[in-house]
């Protein structure tokens, strides 16, 4: 458990600190104040790998993006008798796409091509940054109360211009079931690059064209989502606004298994959507 008293000790300049959520992921979060801006803070715990923290904090400083939550302060600090890694960053009101999800699991059409475009624009600031997210996913996507996307959680951002911390010889790389792309998963590192995130927006904008994951939905476990993952190419889609099946088309090869078969580089996709959103006036 947290020893909150001791955080708001080492941390006095953030005020009204308090645990944004359950208490059982790798990082303690926590939200409050700091020269009245509402921030969260992130602290690495004891055990886990500082190294992963220092390239989350490096992957976020290169990014010239709108629509990544600023990082005000990092650094390391004492909290009860051990270094811990912290991040200060800009608090995004409102709620994960995932929560949005979960309550309506089909949302209105423009919301999900907005979602897409915001998601590609991402995207292509993250590739100009040479970083490959690699976990794009609802519950890492953040709309704030003006409707605005935020990526958020570079926790296993692949720096690509900096050695990789997974092991060549893993035999699984780090992904998040059901969304990491299949050369993720078989850790294929030479072909990690911005098509991983293509195959995610896919796999994200194809659960809220449809309401649901194809790759998670009635799967008996984990090794099925896998299998599923790699055997298959993301389905294509159908939507009663995409009568001539253009947006389905683009979604299911955004989501091939196979990266030569994704649009080569994240303009090529944009400028794919762009037309697809002209062509159906949203």
């Amino acid at each position: 458990m947290i020893d909150l008293a001791a955080v708001r000790t080492e941390f006095p300049e953030i005020e009204d600190l308090q645990p944004l959520s359950t208490d059982t992921g790798q990082r303690i979060v926590l939200a409050g104040k700091r020269q009245d801006e509402a921030v969260v803070l992130k602290l690495l715990r004891a055990g886990q790998d500082p190294a992963r923290t220092e390239r989350e904090i490096d992957a976020v400083a290169r990014i010239k993006s709108a629509r990544v939550p600023t990082v005000r302060d990092c650094g390391k600090r004492k909290l009860g008798g051990t270094d811990v890694f912290y991040t200060v960053e800009q608090r995004i009101d409102g709620d994960t796409l995932q929560a949005i999800l979960k309550k309506s699991p089909k949302p209105d059409f423009p919301f999900v091509m907005n979602a897409g475009d915001a998601l590609l624009e991402a995207c292509f600031e993250f590739e100009a940054a040479r970083i490959v997210h690699r976990d794009v996913k609802p519950g890492n996507l953040m709309i704030d109360r003006a409707g605005k996307l935020w990526v958020i959680d570079f926790g296993i951002a692949r720096v690509l211009d900096l050695p990789s911390l997974t092991g060549t010889a893993n035999l699984w790389g780090v992904f998040t079931a059901g969304y990491g792309a299949p050369e993720q998963i078989r850790n294929f590192k030479a072909q990690i690059n911005s098509r991983a995130d293509l195959f995610s927006i896919g796999v994200v904008l194809f659960e809220m064209l449809v309401g649901f994951n194809p790759y998670l939905a009635g799967a008996k476990d984990g090794m099925e989502v896998l299998r599923r993952m790699l055997n298959n190419d993301l389905p294509t889609p159908t939507h009663p606004k995409d009568p001539q099946g253009e947006l389905g088309l683009f979604v299911s090869n955004m989501g091939s298994r196979f990266p030569s078969r994704r649009p080569q580089n994240t303009r090529e996709a944009w400028d794919w959507y762009a037309a697809i959103r002209k062509q159906l006036g949203v």
